[in-house]
């Protein structure tokens, strides 16, 4: 290897220390022989400009060599050959990217944060290879990372900072996703789907809160032994599956049935201290069953023909009846209390009273019905016992005595074992004689017919004698609600009508109640026509509800029209359905005279003036024959009159 030729320059300018000009130019000449030796460029080739060294042939390597065990070295890093290292035992940096084509392997790592970022070291228990975008390890080798600090491992997506996994992009998520059909396991927990299991025979899955805090599922929070709906105003909905259930240990709840799963247990709603059982619209406090909506009834109604059974009594429609064999149905008030019914009768000790004044107290079976007392004594003078009515005081007259213009009737007389005595009948005095036949040899005038021979005649001017059966047919009547003494007055007043007028009418059925709505009624008298309808050849209802809900019903049914209907009360829908022929008549009340009535008695009675008692209001039955007259329309129509 030939050696460069030093110029020595001197130490000052001009002092004649340095080498003489001859010498200068014969080094130089020297140096530049050697840098251009024939030789060497025609063996390789290479190019020097500038700071570059080029070889000059197309494809053609560079080799920097050392021999021996030297080293090719370029400032402090050593090239030896297939290794690089630093000759001043510091730290090889790379600071752009580094493209491995083939496998790398590395013993040891080092990172400054820039290239491998937060890496403080990488530490593994033999090699690390990196193959393409992949790092391996050795069989059986753990990859580590160390961080220094708070130093954490960061990619694109996410941060791994000492035992937290958190994204590292705002509002990012964090998914864990297996690939096929793996699923993402975490101990004892596996997540497949939107499906966490639990992955131990047996074993509890539990989510528990740190501390104060809470599980928070969408809507819902855990808290404590607490499930809280999180959105106002939101239920908490707990849905089974198909025909599932949902099954508590000893409850199970199925659709709008709440069930006990074991044999023979009771079902028990318990509230806490002095809290109370809240059901819609009653409320359950100790042994009280209490109605929460003001002036509202507490109906207990069984299916069908079911009734409700208590105890001791069971209750079907308006019946009572006793349940035990042989047993008594007691009704006794607490204390100085009292049995009232309805709003007119008052059963205090062994005396039945009326509540009202000066009103009568009535006894009254139904159609054929008869009212039995077993022994009945009236103010002590009059007793009743078997079917003998006996006068108590002695000589003392038995006198029935009708009021003005009234008789006494009787549908069959036997008196004194088939004699009638001091009787005139058909004579002008009195005679004796027997009574099972009744002959009359003179003319017979009996209420506006004269019966002479075998002749009947009218007796009044220009009328012709009529017979009239007693009626026959078979007829609905739909009640309105219990505990209304207005409309239930209308409806035994309809039934009475019916036994003494026309006994041979046929009730199909007279204890549905439509209810105190329209849209209740209409239930009511479509299940009644689904049930009659082929048979009704009448209808009556009692009010303005039950009247136009059958009047809808009907409508429905197409049967509106087909027999007579007669309703109570009125409005344009039924006034309509009048004119229309599909309501026979209307009972009509005067409801101006009522409240009219009503306030004048009321300022009388501030005024300390008499009034009456009792006032008709009057009312009127309503057709298509005097709808029309200026009675009926003062009634329905008051401020057109």
């Amino acid at each position: 290897m030939t050696v460069q030729q030093i110029i020595d320059v001197g130490i000052t300018e001009n002092d004649g220390s340095g080498d003489s000009i001859q010498t200068a130019g014969s080094k130089i000449n020297h140096n530049f022989s050697q840098l251009y030796l024939d030789t060497l460029l025609e063996t390789h080739q290479i190019t020097f400009g500038q700071n570059e060294i080029t070889a000059d042939e197309t494809n053609a390597n560079l080799s920097l060599v050392a021999t021996a065990a030297g080293d090719v070295t370029i400032a402090e890093i050593g090239i030896k050959g297939t290794s690089i290292s630093s000759k001043d035992s510091s730290s090889i940096n790379m600071n752009e990217d580094v493209l491995v084509g083939g496998t790398a392997t590395a013993t040891s790592l080092a990172g400054d944060g820039s290239a491998l970022t937060g890496i403080t070291g990488v530490t593994t228990a033999g090699d690390i290879t990196f193959v393409g975008s992949e790092l391996t390890t050795a069989t059986g080798v753990n990859l580590i990372f160390a961080f220094s600090g708070n130093g954490s491992l960061k990619t694109p997506g996410f941060e791994i900072a000492g035992n937290s996994i958190k994204a590292s992009r705002t509002n990012d998520d964090v998914v864990l996703k297996p690939n096929g059909t793996g699923v993402v396991r975490m101990e004892a927990i596996s997540i497949n789907d939107n499906n966490i299991l639990g992955t131990r025979t047996n074993e509890n899955l539990e989510i528990t809160a740190s501390g104060t805090g809470a599980i928070n599922f969408a809507n819902i929070k855990f808290d404590d032994n607490k499930i809280l709906g999180t959105r106002t105003n939101d239920d908490i909905t707990l849905t089974a599956s198909g025909t599932g259930s949902i099954v508590f240990p000893a409850i199970k709840i199925n659709d709008n049935n709440i069930e006990a799963t074991r044999t023979n247990d009771d079902i028990r709603l318990v509230p806490a201290g002095t809290g109370n059982i809240i059901l819609a619209g009653f409320q359950l406090k100790d042994n009280e069953i209490i109605g929460l909506r003001s002036n509202e009834d507490i109906n207990f109604a069984g299916s069908g023909t079911g009734g409700v059974v208590l105890p001791g009594l069971k209750f079907t429609n308006n019946d009572i009846s006793g349940v035990r064999t042989n047993e008594d149905i007691v009704i006794t008030p607490s204390g100085t209390g009292n049995i009232i019914l309805g709003s007119d009768i008052k059963i205090e000790d062994n005396n039945i009273r009326t509540i009202n004044s000066n009103q009568d107290i009535n006894l009254d079976a139904s159609l054929s019905g008869s009212v039995n007392i077993t022994d009945f004594t009236i103010d002590s003078s009059i007793k009743l016992a078997d079917n003998n009515i006996t006068v108590l005081n002695s000589n003392a007259d038995l006198v029935f005595q009708p009021s003005g213009t009234g008789a006494v009737q009787f549908k069959k007389i036997d008196m004194n074992e088939g004699t009638v005595d001091n009787t005139t009948i058909g004579a002008t005095t009195p005679s004796t004689g027997a009574f099972t036949t009744l002959t009359v040899n003179t003319t017979a005038t009996i209420d506006g017919i004269t019966i002479v021979d075998n002749e009947i005649t009218g007796a009044s001017s220009n009328v012709s004698p009529s017979f009239t059966a007693s009626g026959s047919g078979k007829v609905l009547m739909l009640r309105h609600a219990v505990n209304h003494d207005s409309t239930t007055k209308r409806e035994e007043g309809f039934l009475d009508g019916i036994k003494k007028t026309a006994p041979g009418i046929e009730l199909l059925s007279i204890d549905q109640r439509g209810g105190v709505s329209i849209d209740e009624a209409m239930k009511v008298s479509e299940s009644l026509l689904n049930q009659f309808g082929d048979q009704v050849d009448g209808v009556f209802t009692p009010n303005e509800s039950t009247t136009q809900g059958m009047l809808r019903a009907l409508d429905q049914a197409g049967l509106a029209g087909k027999f007579p209907f007669v309703g109570f009360d009125t409005n344009e829908a039924l006034l309509q359905g009048l004119k229309d022929k599909k309501v026979s008549a209307l009972a009509v009340q005067d409801p101006f005279q009522m409240g009219y009535t009503a306030v004048r008695n009321i300022f009388n009675s501030i005024q300390q003036k008499p009034f009456e008692a009792n006032v008709d209001t009057g009312a009127v039955l309503l057709d298509l024959e005097n709808i029309d007259t200026e009675e009926v329309q003062k009634i329905i129509n008051p401020q057109g009159t």
